[in-house]
């Protein structure tokens, strides 16, 4: 007895004889897995920050902030400010000066700067650099223009970042 082709096994035909050039193939069922949506779409606040993926660890920027010695004194303003500007001075003009710039600026960058400061017994990032209001402005050492002082203080408190 002779084996059916497999086609035909799997199609139902197994008793039918192997096709050759008299006679046509069996139909061929496409039973390739298609993809479904599983998901249900998300609301998302409008100024809620992206989500950054389960498995990802903190960025090359809050890195290098964070091995920055003496939070708060000169020497580590001078290597934030660096830090900063390669990282979001877009236009080249050595400066936070547009708001895109400071939009730019990831919350766990601002926090991590925060926190930093405060474990090395300074206020936190608002006060100390004076974005919050009734401060003394000194942000311009980490280099953000002072016209965007507003701007920069309201995304340092959407990332949950206060006047302490």
């Amino acid at each position: 007895m002779r084996a059916a082709p497999l086609l035909h096994i799997l199609v139902g035909c197994a008793s039918a004889p192997p096709f050759g050039p008299t006679t046509d193939p069996p139909a061929v069922i496409d039973i390739a897995p298609r993809p479904v949506a599983t998901s249900e779409p998300r609301t998302v606040a409008r100024d809620a920050e992206p989500p950054r993926a389960a498995v990802a660890g903190p960025s090359e920027v809050e890195i290098r902030l964070h091995a920055i010695d003496r939070a708060g004194d000169s020497a580590w303003d001078d290597a934030a400010l660096e830090i900063l500007l390669e990282s979001f001075d877009s236009d080249g003009s050595k400066s936070l000066d547009t708001g895109a710039e400071v939009a730019a600026i990831p919350c766990p960058v601002l926090r991590v700067m925060d926190d930093d400061l405060k474990a090395n017994n300074h206020a936190g990032l608002a006060v100390t650099y004076g974005f919050a209001p009734g401060y003394l402005w000194v942000g311009s050492a980490l280099g953000f223009d002072e016209s965007l002082r507003g701007d920069a203080y309201a995304a340092m408190e959407r990332c949950g970042l206060g006047d302490d």
